[in-house]
């Protein structure tokens, strides 16, 4: 009798698991702003998620029960490295599987305003990236776009959406999201997909195994260093004949609009995921050129106040749906070798001129 109450209860009370709020942290340890985060905290709630802002340090206790982990730009003066303490934290907790990680990067360009550090926050988001083996990564670079619709090129307003149905729960109902202070993402996966060797590749044209792009920027952007440390990893970057960044008009080159840039002019990837990464295979990574919070013109802005009128637009929804993504645990599905080990046995000659013309050809610029 005992025995039947006692299986009875169990078929009818959720476990501790399950009545667990899956917690989604937020980085606000390395001098990422505030703007934003009301609006994203609205958005986890409503959606059965507890938030967690990181203020001192990321590290293991912080990271106890995390679902999800956002670390969005260090946009401000109070920008500090990642330590290799909280590196090791982030690793650990991405290992133990059934994570997601969402890392964003920012331009290069830092030549006004709040804008005091460059380079950093670039080599900050993939320096997580490495750590835990992602198959993308940020680019050294800048992005621009020239529109009437927006008053300066670095706001971004990418409208090219990626329907596929490996990433459609993520884009539905998304049409234009604003990158302010962009810069790209780029894959990064071994040479012809079994190689024992790693390369940059431009996402717009080739592919990784396992990652898929969401966000193009759509026609007439540009990409272009603005710190000398920065080498784009797989694009060839814009460089002005009169050596000017393209910032404040389209036709700073020379008198002819358009003359030098529409040549530079292409389409970018702006926002990837992998899928089925980590040891386990199945955690979950986002990378996205800018931040989902954290300034003035971050992801998470509904409308965007345009020259000629107000854009709506749809990014509150698309964090919506990354983190309801997030939260699905989903293991690889097996399947055999796809490159039978003795390949690399009995063709090395035919493979050493493989990497020397892969090599030859890793940075390319995009054309529409």
């Amino acid at each position: 009798m005992f025995v039947l109450i006692g299986l009875f209860i169990l078929t009818i009370t959720p476990s501790y698991a399950e009545k667990q709020v899956p917690k989604v942290a937020i980085d606000l340890s390395h001098g990422q702003g505030k703007e934003g985060l009301e609006e994203l905290k609205k958005i986890l709630v409503e959606n059965g998620f507890e938030p967690v802002f990181i203020i001192q340090k990321i590290d293991k206790t912080v990271l106890e029960n995390v679902k999800i982990l956002i670390v969005g730009e260090p946009f401000y003066e109070e920008y500090k490295e990642l330590g290799d303490d909280e590196l090791k934290a982030i690793v650990e907790w991405f290992n133990e599987g059934g994570k997601m990680l969402w890392v964003s990067g920012a331009c290069d360009y830092n030549g006004t305003g709040g804008l005091k550090i460059g380079y950093e926050k670039i080599e900050f988001a993939n320096k997580i990236l490495s750590a835990v083996g992602a198959k993308i990564r940020v680019e050294p670079a800048s992005l621009v776009k020239y529109s009437k619709e927006t008053s300066e090129v670095l706001d971004v307003i990418a409208d090219q959406i990626n329907p596929d149905k490996e990433v459609k729960e993520l884009t539905v109902n998304v049409s234009k999201v604003l990158f302010y202070g962009s810069t790209i993402v780029c894959g990064y996966e071994r040479m012809f997909g079994f190689l024992p060797v790693y390369s940059y590749i431009p996402l717009e044209i080739e592919k990784a195994q396992n990652v898929f792009w969401l966000i193009k920027t759509g026609p007439h952007s540009i990409i272009f260093t603005a710190d000398e440390r920065s080498i784009p990893y797989a694009h060839e970057p814009y460089k002005c004949p009169l050596g000017e960044l393209p910032l404040t008009a389209v036709c700073v080159c020379g008198k002819e609009p358009w003359k030098f840039e529409e040549e530079a002019m292409g389409i970018y990837v702006v926002m990837a995921v992998e899928k089925y990464a980590g040891p386990k295979q199945n955690n979950k990574i986002v990378v996205s050129g800018s931040s989902p919070y954290g300034e003035e013109k971050s992801l998470i802005l509904p409308v965007y106040h345009g020259i000629l009128k107000n854009i709506t637009l749809g990014g509150p929804i698309l964090i919506k749906n990354i983190v309801l993504w997030g939260a699905k645990t989903e293991k690889a599905p097996r399947s055999p070798l796809f490159y039978p080990m003795f390949l690399l046995v009995v063709i090395p000659p035919i493979i050493v001129v493989l990497v020397y013309l892969k090599l030859k050809t890793t940075r390319v610029k995009v054309s529409v």
